[in-house]
């Protein structure tokens, strides 16, 4: 699945309906583009790639089953690999118990 959001120049935050437009957003400045990948098919790789213009191996880590987390910085782009966040300590409804 492949979900993208966008902090746009007025930092108001909007979600990316067509991944498509990907290309468009990223050569506007001013802009965060979080893309979120989860079970990814390799349709939606190969789109991301195109998008981007990503490099090789960063695609080869984004197809890669079991990779270890980790961060890789490329001339234009940061890749993070890892495999989920969670709050330690969370109640049932997501709150810090205890912390304020």
């Amino acid at each position: 699945m492949l979900r993208t959001l966008l902090r746009d120049e007025s930092k108001q935050f909007r979600v990316v309906e067509d991944p498509e437009a990907i290309s468009d957003i990223v050569e506007h400045g001013g802009r965060l583009l979080w893309l979120d990948l989860e079970n990814p098919t390799d349709a939606e790789l190969t789109l991301v790639e195109q998008e981007f213009g990503l490099h090789p191996l960063a695609m080869e880590d984004a197809r890669a089953r079991h990779q270890r987390p980790k961060i890789e910085e490329y001339d234009d782009f940061y890749l993070a690999v890892f495999y989920s966040v969670a709050i330690e300590g969370a109640g049932s409804e997501g709150t810090l118990q205890g912390r304020r």
